[in-house]
């Protein structure tokens, strides 16, 4: 399942629809809501800003930074068969002088970054191993007290479902349909928002 997976958090983080085909989930499907999870949770990975071009990394690994108003993360990728301790980096420039830290969201821990000519973050990965790593002023701050998911500007659950509209409910998964557009808003597996209402107009779902 490691390639697999792999290959599904790089079309859930990068720009574009992301793609899971009919039985991907069989054996993933906590994998899978973890990494949705993430998407759900960062603005920059739904709708933000892709860089390909200026981040750098080692052979194996992919990454780019994903930006949206002052939210900024690094995706990191390793699709090769054997563990990876990387240096992912980019131009000192390219982000505010504020940004002191990087925030494992697949791991929930604070990585190594440093600032200079070149801004430095180390993260390791196993074979076939992701994260993202969500850079801040304190992205370690809010973990520390507690929650599930890093969110910025808060932590805890996802916010709560709306009251509005219809909900279709059936074996842990739940559809929301909105009550003034009539077109499905967000899927909901065991509590938990893996969908959200602009990946399902992405998607055509719609």
């Amino acid at each position: 399942f490691g390639s697999q997976r792999a290959l599904v958090a790089l079309s859930a983080w990068i720009e574009g629809i992301p793609l899971v085909y009919h039985g991907m989930e069989e054996g993933n499907r906590d994998v899978f809501r973890r990494i949705f999870a993430i998407r759900e949770a960062l603005p920059e990975l739904s709708s933000g800003r892709a860089d390909y071009v200026s981040v750098v990394a080692p052979d194996a690994v992919f990454a780019c930074l994903r930006r949206q108003g002052e939210g900024a993360s690094v995706v990191a990728i390793n699709f090769g068969p054997d563990a990876v301790a990387a240096d992912v980096r980019l131009p000192g420039d390219l982000l505010p002088k504020t940004t002191l830290q990087a925030f494992d969201m697949w791991r929930k821990s604070t990585v190594p970054l440093t600032r200079g000519n070149e801004t430095r973050v180390s993260v390791e990965l196993p074979p076939y191993g992701f994260t993202v790593l969500r850079l801040g002023p304190a992205v370690d701050a809010e973990v520390e007290r507690g929650g599930s998911t890093p969110v910025p500007g808060r932590m805890g659950d996802p916010d709560p479902m709306p009251n509005d509209g219809i909900w279709v409910r059936q074996a842990g998964v739940e559809l929301q349909i909105g009550a003034r557009t009539g077109l499905p808003e967000r899927i909901v597996c065991d509590g938990d928002v893996i969908v959200s209402g602009a990946d399902l107009v992405a998607r055509g779902i719609s």
